[in-house]
């Protein structure tokens, strides 16, 4: 960075320097796992949706949401959360 900033003022390349910081922290790994995981938590099916929509959306935010865990665990906490979303305690007991 400081070959491209090396004529800008020593405050200019400070700014820089916050903003850069900022937009990493802002969008960095850890903002948006966070995010998947809050969305994971949060999904229901919704009225008029297959539940193979549902299966593929849990299973892609499930990996979005937990990267660095290993594919069995993922499965099992996305066939948890799978069952949750469904909202039918009956039909999940059929399941």
């Amino acid at each position: 960075m400081s070959n491209v900033l090396w004529d800008y003022e020593e405050e200019m390349t400070k700014l820089l320097s916050k903003i850069t910081a900022t937009l990493k922290q802002r969008f960095s790994g850890k903002a948006f796992t966070d995010k998947y995981r809050i969305e994971l938590r949060n999904r229901k099916r919704r009225k008029g949706k297959t539940l193979q929509s549902l299966h593929a959306d849990i299973r892609r935010l499930t990996a979005l949401a937990f990267p660095t865990v290993d594919q069995k665990t993922r499965e099992v906490m996305a066939t948890d959360e799978f069952l949750d979303a469904i909202g039918d305690p009956d039909f999940v007991m059929q399941i």
